[in-house]
């Protein structure tokens, strides 16, 4: 019986310090702060005089399927047959969203909007079109 609820213990422990097969992290102060206020992605694009849904219809426009239902209103996301028509010989999924999500953030940008999300000192950041990227 002890054995039992030390493993209880152990497993409840482990999920609330956030670990996975990969390390385990515990998120504290602003870092927790930054996940209970997390903005939508389309929410960090900012424009003058812009409505929620204008900011929506350019994001379409822009090639985005929206994403309007719970958890996540105002996200931007791609179709499965989006992705697939985007697709070139001998690709991946990611390869191909990567290049439409690229594509959507150009389009943002020169519809007037300014990214106002975080832009980080990293190879990925470096490398979006929102940050800075052509």
């Amino acid at each position: 019986m002890k054995l039992i609820c030390f493993c209880c213990m152990c497993v409840l422990g482990i999920l609330l310090a956030g670990c996975c097969p990969g390390g385990c992290f515990i998120a504290t102060g602003k870092d927790v702060e930054a996940l209970i206020n997390a903005r939508p992605y389309l929410l960090q694009w900012a424009k003058a005089d812009v409505t929620p849904e204008s900011r929506r219809m350019d994001s379409r426009t822009c090639g985005s399927d929206l994403l309007e239902t719970v958890p996540y209103p105002d996200g931007i996301a791609f179709s499965q047959d989006r992705i697939q028509k985007e697709q070139q010989p001998r690709e991946d999924d990611r390869a191909a969203y990567s290049r439409l999500f690229d594509n959507w953030q150009r389009c943002m940008l020169k519809k007037g909007y300014r990214y106002t999300g975080q832009c980080y000192d990293n190879e990925i950041s470096r490398a979006l079109p929102a940050c800075g990227a052509p």
